[in-house]
């Protein structure tokens, strides 16, 4: 299902997916969690520790024209799957991609890969590649 969440940044509302919390928890414990991924999902610095965002706000790049194209075609790509497979289908933002330095990228990943991505952190992170000339 999908529903309106407000952007706390901009004042904004902006349609992402309602998250259903199954379980044991109590209603309240339901709602943090629920409160907490739907934060993630519109800006997931807010779902990073104060020294890990300190960390990859420093370290990560501003996308190139091309990368946000690329991004933008994997959301749309996506988008038609999960209708596709009767899924609602949310918007992934692009600010919610950092492409970091290999360090970094390994500190958060381990090495053996290019990216990531983390369900709970509501990002994706890409291995910054040297480029080939």
């Amino acid at each position: 299902m999908r529903g309106l969440v407000e952007d706390d940044n901009l004042g904004n509302m902006k349609e992402g997916p309602e998250f259903g919390i199954v379980g044991n928890a109590s209603e309240e414990e339901k709602n943090k969690a629920r409160e907490g991924l739907v934060k993630a999902f519109l800006d997931n610095f807010s779902s990073l520790t104060l020294e890990e965002s300190k960390e990859l706000k420093a370290a990560e790049r501003i996308k190139t024209e091309e990368e946000l194209v690329i991004l933008s075609f994997a959301n749309y790509e996506s988008n038609r799957l999960m209708i596709e497979l009767g899924v609602e289908p949310y918007d992934v933002y692009e600010n919610n991609h950092h492409i970091v330095p290999r360090r970094l990228y390994e500190k958060i990943a381990g090495p053996g890969s290019n990216a990531i991505t983390f369900y709970t952190k509501q990002g994706g992170y890409i291995r910054q590649l040297p480029v080939s000339k």
